[in-house]
């Protein structure tokens, strides 16, 4: 089937579209422009022969930012937009294009237009436009809770528990697992044995419990790490911070 990407820098930087088989391709120019670095700009050029720049009308680029701001997504770039609004527009040329050739009822078999993008609410707000995420791009299926080995607890949160509110022990791990009509099946290996883990602090001593000062201590850091990482990552795919001398 022949396949149309829409793509984002992402896509070009780790290098997910050299392993791609595409017809053709198109990106805004904001989109290019974001591409400064040397080696980066070298990827994208082995592809424009199949690439195209193209910029979206101002109505595709409005219909993007209202469902945008609809669903409360803020903090989407003026490029997010525009490639978003570039594939509403792409998408709807070729639905045009081949249900006036061979009718409506024969389009899914003859192409699909898709869009190759990292950013997650970017992919959110693809997907309530009604457009495709290649498959590369799609989000794992697969569900995670936290569970104590030892009392069996369950912890259905993203944030990190080391010590079980119940039982008091250091025995969490992660489960993945399915949800149906409410209800949670874990996923458990039969031949599973845990493996003991230990906190302990900078200073090389063993947290017991989280009652302890030298676990507050110990959070804190953690969290402190987890900011600086944090905005280590935003300046490695900022375009602003790429350093490209």
């Amino acid at each position: 089937m022949p396949t149309v990407l829409i793509v984002d820098a992402s896509a070009v930087i780790s290098l997910t579209l050299s392993e791609m088989g595409y017809t053709k391709g198109y990106l805004p120019q904001v989109i290019a422009d974001e591409i400064k670095c040397q080696d980066s700009s070298k990827l994208l050029s082995l592809h424009m022969c199949k690439l195209e720049i193209r910029n979206p009308t101002e109505e595709s680029i409005k219909i993007a930012a209202d469902k945008a701001a609809e669903l409360g997504y803020t903090g989407l770039s003026a490029q997010d937009i525009e490639l978003a609004a570039l594939a509403l527009e792409v998408s709807n040329e070729y639905t045009s294009i081949f249900s006036s050739w061979l009718g409506q009822d024969t389009l899914d078999s003859t192409t699909e237009v898709v869009v190759v993008t990292l950013d997650i609410a970017l992919k959110n707000l693809v997907t309530h436009l009604g457009l495709q995420l290649h498959d590369s791009f799609k989000e794992n299926n697969k569900k995670y809770l936290q569970r104590c080995y030892t009392c069996t607890r369950i912890y259905k949160t993203d944030v990190k528990q080391d010590f079980c509110k119940s039982c008091g022990y250091h025995t969490i791990s992660k489960v993945s697992y399915t949800e149906t009509d409410g209800k949670i099946e874990l996923n458990l290996s039969k031949n599973f044995k845990y493996t003991e883990k230990k906190i302990h602090t900078h200073y090389g001593k063993e947290i017991r419990t989280q009652d302890q000062k030298e676990y507050k201590q110990y959070k804190r850091a953690e969290r402190y790490k987890n900011k600086k990482n944090a905005k280590g990552l935003e300046l490695i795919i900022d375009p602003e911070g790429w350093n490209c001398s």
